[in-house]
């Protein structure tokens, strides 16, 4: 659904775009143009797992949690060349956009339950052992996002659709058909 949402904020901006320009021919592919549209180009997915933690006595808890994270690219990292027709676009790859938004939704989490009748038990979790929860499940979320090529390939190739729709748009206004080259450039980490 956010999906959509950006979609049509963003033919949205452009639309606006083309209408309070009228039919000028002196525009161009500009990089603050692009720049404010990848700005839009974010990719949100969901993620719910699970992690280990040990409470104060050393028994180990098991804890749900779920998580948002965006991706996209570092539109700073962005930049273009215009010669004549021909528009030279220097992207970045795809990574996550911020800190994941890590919640755990129940303060009740699994506990083992050590000697013969041993299993699983649900009992509360300490604030220490929340915070350690959270910071693990924050750098488990990142590290499997960051290794879901086809995830983060999904995030490049929606900023490349908008850059290449924004640059088609200024095309249909100008009367010129621009060719688009990718430069694909690794971002600063």
């Amino acid at each position: 659904m956010k999906c959509i949402h950006n979609i049509v904020v963003c033919l949205c901006f452009l639309s606006i775009i083309i209408v309070s320009c009228g039919k000028q021919t002196n525009i161009e592919p500009n990089i603050l143009d692009i720049r404010q549209v990848c700005k839009l180009a974010t990719l949100e997915c969901y993620y719910h797992n699970l992690i280990e933690v040990k409470n104060a006595s050393g028994l180990k808890q098991w804890i749900d949690y779920e998580s948002r994270v965006k991706l996209g690219i570092d539109v700073s990292s962005i930049d273009i060349k215009v010669n004549n027709t021909k528009v030279t676009v220097y992207i970045p790859n795809s990574k996550i956009i911020g800190e994941p938004k890590i919640t755990i939704p129940s303060i009740d989490v699994l506990t083992e339950k050590p000697g013969f009748f041993g299993g699983l038990f649900k009992s509360p979790i300490s604030k220490e052992n929340q915070v350690e929860a959270v910071s693990k499940a924050n750098e488990n979320c990142k590290k499997t996002v960051q290794e879901n090529q086809q995830l983060m390939q999904n995030a490049q190739n929606r900023a490349m659709k908008i850059i290449e729709n924004y640059i088609s748009q200024i095309g249909e206004m100008t009367g010129k058909q621009y060719q688009i080259e990718w430069k694909f450039i690794k971002s600063e980490e």
